[in-house]
């Protein structure tokens, strides 16, 4: 709603006339008209005495319902948005970790077992399952700080 329809609202539902408003506040008429057609706006005192005639702020009066309402509309859309990334990246994470301490537990077991018999195919294989953890704990990290980076995004809105 702009503000020469809030006008306009508050003022019916004091039971004033345009005249009336302007009586009280040491107005014009056609000022009061003027406002309520939206060619001007009140100067600041008489901004004060409206907005503590009709018993609202003048955030009320003066900023537009629709730009307001769009505003926290688009915010909530980012937060969702930014809350359903985090999301997939906590399950990415979750999956890297897992995936990384068993391919490390996997490793130790191929190298305790080439040790044991003194295979050389076991032990690199067990290598092979070092540099696979390694590959995997390095995505882990990168997820982890995607989602600190999406927290730190969520929170600046």
């Amino acid at each position: 709603m702009r503000f020469e329809e809030k006008i306009i609202n508050l003022r019916k539902q004091k039971g004033l006339s345009q005249e009336e408003l302007a009586e009280q506040l040491g107005v014009s008429r056609q000022a009061v008209s003027r406002w309520e057609l939206g060619q001007t706006l009140p100067d600041i005192p008489n901004l004060v005495q409206l907005c503590e005639l009709f018993g609202v702020s003048a955030d009320y009066l003066v900023k537009d319902e629709e730009q307001t309402v769009t505003k926290n509309e688009q915010s909530a859309k980012t937060i969702a948005k930014f809350t359903r990334e985090r999301e997939k990246i906590r399950y990415l994470a979750r999956k890297y970790y897992y995936t990384a301490w068993a391919a490390v537990l996997m490793a130790i077991g191929f190298m305790l077992a080439a040790v044991i018999d003194s295979r050389w195919v076991s032990f690199g294989i067990g290598m092979g399952q070092v540099v696979g953890a390694v590959v995997v704990w390095i995505l882990y990290s990168r997820a982890v700080s995607k989602i600190e980076a999406l927290n730190d995004a969520i929170d600046s809105e």
